[in-house]
Formats: C-alpha cells, sequence, structure tokens
C-alpha cells in the first residue's frame, strides 16, 4: 500500500469510528448522568437509621458497581496507533463490544442474537482495534434494522484453522448505507481482518492464532 493510500485509509478508518462513538459518547453520557443522580439519592437514604438506610446501602453498592463496569467500557474507547497484535478469544472480544454497543445513543434498543460455534481457534488481532471494527460493524447493523423497520440482528461467528468468520445481518429492507464503506473496512484492516459486503449484510473474517503467526 502506497503513502497516500495508507493515509486515505486511516482517515477513513477514523471517520468511520467517530461516527459510531458520537452516539455511544451521548448515550454513555446519558447513563452516567442518571447513575449519578441515582447514586446521590441513595446516598441520602442510606444516611437514615433503620432498615430503609441498611437496603438503600446494598443499592449502593450496586449502582458503583455498575458504574465501575461502565467506565471499565470506556477505557476500550481510545485509539491506539501501533498496538501489537495479541491472542484474543472473539466470544469475549464480541461481549465488550456488544456491551459498548447497547450504551449506544441509536441502538441501545436493538436486539442482538448471537450465534457462536464450538471451539473457535484464538484470533491474533490488536485489541482495542478488534473492539472498535466490531463496535462499528454492530452499530451500523443496528442503524440499518432500525431503518429498516426492525430491531434484530443476527450475529453467527464460526471458524476453521485458518480464520474465524463473523456474520452480521440486520433484519428489515435497509441494508447497505450504514454497513458498508471503505471506512469499515479499514478498521477491520487496521484489526488484521477483512471486510465483505453481502445481499443480506457483512461478512468479516479474522486470522487465527497460528495462521496469524505462521503470516507474520
Amino acid at each position: 500500500m502506497s503513502g497516500a493510500d495508507a493515509e486515505g485509509a486511516g482517515g477513513a478508518a477514523g471517520e468511520a469510528w467517530l461516527a459510531a462513538a458520537d452516539g455511544l459518547v451521548a448515550g454513555v453520557h446519558h447513563a452516567l448522568n442518571n447513575r449519578l443522580g441515582t447514586l446521590s439519592a441513595l446516598a441520602q437514604l442510606a444516611a437514615l437509621d433503620g432498615p430503609g438506610g441498611a437496603q438503600a446501602l446494598a443499592a449502593l453498592r450496586e449502582e458503583t458497581e455498575r458504574m465501575g463496569s461502565t467506565l471499565r467500557l470506556l477505557a476500550l474507547l481510545p485509539r491506539r496507533p501501533g498496538e501489537e497484535p495479541i491472542p484474543l478469544q472473539l466470544g469475549g472480544v464480541l461481549r465488550e463490544a456488544l456491551e459498548l454497543a447497547a450504551q449506544h445513543r441509536d441502538v441501545r434498543d436493538v436486539e442482538f442474537a448471537v450465534e457462536t460455534g464450538p471451539d473457535l481457534l484464538p484470533v491474533l488481532c490488536p485489541e482495542t482495534a478488534l473492539v472498535h471494527a466490531l463496535l462499528a460493524l454492530l452499530v451500523g447493523a443496528g442503524l440499518a434494522a432500525r431503518e429498516g423497520g426492525a430491531a434484530r440482528v443476527d450475529v453467527r461467528c464460526t471458524g476453521d484453522e485458518r480464520r474465524v468468520t463473523l456474520e452480521v445481518e440486520p433484519e428489515g429492507d435497509a441494508v447497505g448505507g450504514p454497513l458498508g464503506g471503505a471506512g469499515l473496512a479499514a478498521l477491520f484492516a487496521a484489526a488484521g481482518g477483512e471486510l465483505e459486503a453481502t445481499e443480506t449484510g457483512i461478512v468479516a473474517r479474522l486470522p487465527t492464532l497460528p495462521a496469524g503467526r505462521q503470516g507474520r
């Protein structure tokens, strides 16, 4: 890839990530504001004597744990140029991306139905780059489903010795616009994978750990 091509791919990836992150940041901001309001109210109740105070203290601990989970997800947002590929279980990274998508302002009500094949090999990818690529794909699919009048996205994970394949198909009629484009392809390229648009959605392929090590 020439310098100009690499610069263009990087710019496309950045635009795709910003498009996904914009609604996510707005959703997280809303969630944290709600959490802070709940924590304030519970703190006042916890100061009371009697059973009400004890119950409020237990609820306060639960809310604090939820806020900690949200803040942990925020640590996945910054881009990390030059990040090295590491062995990852796609199922775990996909769960993180789904948790982030659940915070997104525009797709939080979309159902992501996930089917994972047995005995998937680990993939060899930069972790945050993979999270970003998956999140952008899920958000795009969620938006496509909503534009098509639906609220469900089917996600299937299969694999062999060379690669793990992720098939994402939104329900509805609006497949295309939000899912395709150079930006999403560039995000998956940065994660070490490749992307293919189909008539019903997107297929992403990622190198397994053995295949990735052979290719390095």
